[in-house]
C-alpha cells in the first residue's frame, strides 16, 4: 500500500527529480530536448534606411473654407477686419430720446452705433456681443453688423457672424436693399452667402446661381431690423425677408407698448413676433419708440420652443444730424 504524500514531501520529491536531472545533463551529458513551437512571423532582419518624406499638409484655410462665387459689386468685410474698422464708441454721442408716434417712421440718422450683449438660452451669463453701424449718406445707406463670442467663451467655442446690407435710402421709400452678404466663421470654418437684388428687372440672385421673384417691399435679415413694414392699426403683419440664400414671406403678431428692462434703461417698445407652426424657429424683435424704432432686443426661439439666445442693447451713439434729401 502506498501512502499519499503530504504537500511537503512532494515538493521534496520534485526538488530531487529536477537536481538529479540537472547532474545527469552536466555529468553525463544528456541531452533534454525542449518543445518546438512552429513561429507564424519570419525571422527578423534589420537593416537601416532613410525615413520617407511627409507629405504636405493643404493650408488650413483651403481646407476649411467654402468660398462661393462673389457676385460682383458685393463688398463683404472679413470679421477681424470689420472689428479692426469699427469706430470706438466715443467717437459719437450717446444717443438721446426721440419719442416716435404711432404710425410714424422717423428718419435715420447720418451714423448710429449699437451695441448689444449677446446670452446664450435663458440664462444671463453673457456669451458674446453684437455691433451695428449705419451711415445713411446722400441718398445712400451702409448697414454692418458684427457678432462673435467674447470672453473665456471664446476659449472654448470661437464664432463669428458677419452680415453687411448696403443700398438706397430716402425719407419717401426708406431702406431699399440692393445687397446683402454674410460670413460665418464657427469652428474654423466659414461660409459665405450673397445676394443682389435688383428691383428693375424684379430678381433676386444669389452667390449660388438661384434666383427669385423680387416683392417691391423686400427687406434683408439686417435692414428689417431698422425698416420694418408699416405698424399703425395692426395687430399683425407680414414682411418679405431675404438671408443670403433665399426670400421668405414671415408673419409678426405685433403688441405695443410692452416696457422692457436693459442695461441702457427701461424702454418703451414694440413688440414683433413671428408666428410660426411648433416644429420651426422662431424669431422676437423689439424696437424702441423713444429712439428711433431702433431694435433693443432680439431673440431667437429653437423649433422645440426653448430660447437659443437673446441679444439686448447696452449702448446707442448717433450723430444727430440726419441726412436731408
Amino acid at each position: 500500500m502506498i501512502l499519499p504524500l503530504s504537500a511537503p514531501s512532494r515538493r521534496i520529491v520534485v526538488a530531487l527529480a529536477v537536481s538529479l536531472l540537472l547532474h545527469a545533463w552536466f555529468f553525463l551529458g544528456i541531452h533534454i530536448r525542449l518543445p518546438q513551437f512552429n513561429s507564424s512571423l519570419p525571422p527578423l532582419q534589420a537593416r537601416l534606411e532613410p525615413l520617407p518624406r511627409a507629405p504636405e499638409l493643404p493650408r488650413a484655410e483651403n481646407q476649411r473654407t467654402s468660398q462661393p462665387h462673389i457676385t460682383p459689386g458685393i463688398k463683404l468685410k472679413s470679421a477681424s477686419a470689420l472689428s479692426e474698422n469699427l469706430p470706438p464708441t466715443e467717437t459719437l454721442p450717446l444717443a438721446l430720446p426721440l419719442a416716435v408716434a404711432p404710425g410714424e417712421r422717423p428718419l435715420l440718422p447720418r451714423r448710429a452705433q449699437l451695441t448689444f450683449a449677446v446670452t446664450l438660452g435663458a440664462s444671463d451669463l453673457v456669451t458674446g456681443e453684437t455691433i451695428h453701424t449705419l451711415e445713411a449718406v446722400d441718398n445712400h445707406y451702409e448697414l454692418q453688423a458684427l457678432t462673435r463670442s467674447t470672453g473665456i467663451t471664446r476659449l472654448f467655442k470661437s464664432f463669428e457672424l458677419v452680415q453687411s446690407s448696403s443700398g438706397e435710402y430716402s425719407r419717401e421709400t426708406g431702406l431699399l436693399p440692393q445687397q446683402y452678404a454674410e460670413e460665418r466663421t464657427e469652428l474654423n470654418i466659414t461660409r459665405r452667402s450673397v445676394a443682389s437684388f435688383d428691383r428693375e428687372s424684379q430678381r433676386a440672385s444669389y452667390a449660388q446661381g438661384a434666383e427669385q421673384f423680387l416683392p417691391p417691399d423686400l427687406q434683408d435679415l439686417l435692414s428689417v431690423l431698422y425698416q420694418f413694414p408699416p405698424l399703425d392699426n395692426t395687430e399683425i403683419v407680414y414682411a418679405n425677408i431675404s438671408s443670403g440664400e433665399k426670400i421668405e414671406t414671415m408673419q409678426f403678431e405685433i403688441t405695443n407698448d410692452e416696457t422692457i428692462t436693459t442695461p441702457f434703461g427701461k424702454l418703451l417698445t414694440i413688440h414683433l413676433k413671428k408666428m410660426h407652426p411648433a416644429n420651426e424657429a422662431g424669431w422676437e424683435i423689439w424696437l424702441a419708440r423713444e429712439y428711433r424704432l431702433f431694435p433693443v432686443k432680439m431673440r431667437i426661439i429653437e423649433a422645440n420652443g426653448e430660447i437659443a439666445s437673446e441679444t439686448t442693447i447696452t449702448d446707442i451713439r448717433v450723430e444727430e444730424s440726419p441726412q436731408e434729401n
